[in-house]
């Protein structure tokens, strides 16, 4: 936690007198582990066959977590892609909670599902922002091929659960 906060304290003396140098490590990344998903969207260049799906090797991953994880704040995941299917994403979510790192994520909460997944979630996750692209289940269901509006927000009531129990 120290070395977490004198990082901090670095970036945002650098960011307060705008340095081009800077002496810190990132205190957010963002890490896209995979650029799958699970379902077609009619707005999305990924139903279109325009973006090319790749994993992160995880030799590449433990690298980060070595380099970055003792710095960062938080870690969000998947710019692109489903975050919920990165993968062994339980073990990821370990790596967070073992080395003080929270997570943020966009997700299309289609795969928010399972207690023991949720309550990991809940513990980590710092911000978890569920795409919802209608009011209703006919223009949601309209758009997100693949996905069902009234699971989504059982899902999202699911994990509300968990995430409500925690202090």
């Amino acid at each position: 936690e120290n070395l977490k906060s004198l990082n901090e304290q670095r970036a945002l003396a650098a960011e307060e007198e705008n340095r081009v140098i800077v002496d810190h490590m990132p205190v957010w990344l963002n890490m896209t582990n995979t650029t799958r998903c699970n379902l077609s969207c009619i707005m999305c260049n990924q139903a279109y066959g325009r973006i090319d799906t790749i994993q992160m090797e995880p030799e590449i991953y433990q690298q980060i977590v070595r380099e970055f994880y003792p710095f960062l704040r938080t870690v969000q995941l998947t710019a692109i892609g489903e975050p919920m299917m990165t993968p062994h994403l339980p073990s990821l979510i370990d790596d967070m909670l073992r080395d003080g790192v929270s997570l943020e994520m966009v997700t299309n909460g289609t795969l928010m599902k399972g207690d023991r997944l949720l309550e990991m979630l809940a513990a980590v996750a710092s911000q978890v922002i569920i795409s919802l692209d209608g009011a209703t289940a006919a223009t949601f269901n309209s758009i997100r091929e693949g996905a069902d509006f009234d699971t989504i927000l059982s899902n999202i009531e699911r994990f509300n659960q968990f995430r409500f129990a925690r202090p």
